[in-house]
């Protein structure tokens, strides 16, 4: 993900602030931005998963906690509208703007 974004953003974009040019009728624009995506549909859910499955984001070889998820994964026998997966991004931001222990992502599935 940070490979990706990287080349996308401008070194002013590296913030997790709201934009001030399009903050106005916001309440409280100083907060940190927070994305909600909601799927109510069991295909989309499912596609979402095969991504995260498939999608090459780690090595289950190497990463054993990746493993681990992806074997829990593979015993969830049914996915229906009670399906919730929750992302989290998290930045320390007293890491080196490119390494890899800037952010940490964590992954809430039930």
């Amino acid at each position: 993900l940070q490979c990706n974004l990287t080349g996308v953003l401008t070194h002013d974009e590296h913030v997790n602030k709201l934009d001030p040019s399009y903050s106005k009728g916001i309440q409280s624009p100083g907060r940190h931005v927070r994305t909600r995506l909601y799927f109510t549909s069991e295909s989309h859910v499912h596609s979402f998963l095969t991504i995260i499955r498939y999608g090459g984001l780690l090595d289950a070889f190497v990463d054993e906690q990746w493993k681990r998820s992806m074997d829990y994964l593979d015993t969830v026998s049914e996915l229906n509208y009670l399906t919730q997966i929750v992302i989290m991004l998290y930045e320390d931001a007293s890491e080196e703007e490119n390494s890899e222990k800037r952010f940490h992502v964590e992954l809430h599935f039930s």
